[in-house]
C-alpha cells in the first residue's frame, strides 16, 4: 500500500514543520486522495487510520481548522493570565465549542497537534486540543492520546492527557492501557532498569487501568 501512495506514507515518520509540508504536498493531489485515502482509511493499523482521518479532514473542513489554528495564535498568554481564571478559561471556551459547534470534525486537527506537534507548541495550546478531544469523546483518539503521552509529550505533560483518556470510552479505553502497559513492561525488563519516562507512565497508566476496571459493567 505505501508504494503506491509513497508521499502519504512519508507522513508517518515526519514531524514539525517538515509534517506540515508533507501534508500540504498531498492535499494538493485530490485525485491521489480521492484514490489512495480510502484503503488507508480502512487499514488494520490505528496510524494509518489516523493520518488518513487528519488529511480527510483537512480535504473537508480546511476553513473550520485555519480558523482555530488563527484564534490560538492570537490568544494574549500573559494577559489571560493576569485574570482570575487564568489560561484555563481559554480551554473551557474550546472545550464547549468542540461540543456545541464543532462536533467530530474537529478531532483530526486535535490528533495531528498532539501527535506532530505536541513536544513542539506551547504547553497551554496543546492541552487546548485535548479539551476538545474531551469534549468529544470517541474511540479514535484512545490510542492518539496514548501514544502522545508515551512518544511525543515531554515528561512533565504526561499526566496533562489524564484526564482526556477519562473522558474517552472506557471500554475502548482498557484494552488499549493494557496493552500498551504490557510493552512498556516488556521494555523496561528488556533494559533492566526503570527509567523516569516508563515510571511515570507506568504509575499513571495502572492507575487508569483500574479506573476504567471499575467503571466497566459487570459480566452477564
Amino acid at each position: 500500500m505505501t508504494q503506491k501512495w509513497p508521499e502519504f506514507a512519508a507522513l508517518r515518520r515526519l514531524h514539525g514543520e517538515d509534517y506540515t509540508h508533507q501534508r500540504d504536498r498531498v492535499l494538493a493531489d485530490p485525485t491521489a486522495v480521492m484514490t489512495y485515502l480510502p484503503a488507508y482509511a480502512g487499514d488494520p493499523d490505528w496510524l494509518w487510520r489516523t493520518l488518513a482521518a487528519i488529511v480527510r479532514g483537512w480535504s473537508e473542513h480546511a476553513a473550520l481548522y485555519r480558523q482555530v489554528l488563527a484564534e490560538l495564535d492570537q490568544v494574549n498568554v500573559a494577559a489571560e493570565g493576569r485574570k482570575v481564571t487564568g489560561i484555563s478559561r481559554i480551554w473551557t471556551r474550546y472545550g464547549m465549542k468542540a461540543r456545541n459547534d464543532y462536533g467530530p470534525a474537529i478531532l483530526p486537527l486535535c490528533w495531528e497537534v498532539i501527535l506532530k506537534f505536541g513536544d513542539l507548541w506551547p504547553q497551554w495550546k496543546v492541552i487546548t486540543f485535548l479539551e476538545m478531544i474531551s469534549a468529544v469523546p470517541k474511540a479514535e483518539s484512545v490510542e492518539p492520546v496514548l501514544t502522545f503521552m508515551q512518544e511525543v509529550a515531554p515528561i512533565d505533560f504526561i499526566e496533562a492527557a489524564t484526564n482526556t483518556l477519562r473522558d474517552l470510552p472506557t471500554a475502548d479505553v482498557q484494552p488499549a492501557l493494557v496493552a500498551r502497559i504490557v510493552v512498556v513492561e516488556a521494555a523496561v525488563r528488556a533494559r533492566g532498569s526503570l527509567d523516569p519516562r516508563s515510571a511515570e507512565l507506568l504509575r499513571i497508566w495502572s492507575k487508569l487501568r483500574q479506573e476504567a476496571a471499575d467503571d466497566l459493567p459487570p459480566p452477564p
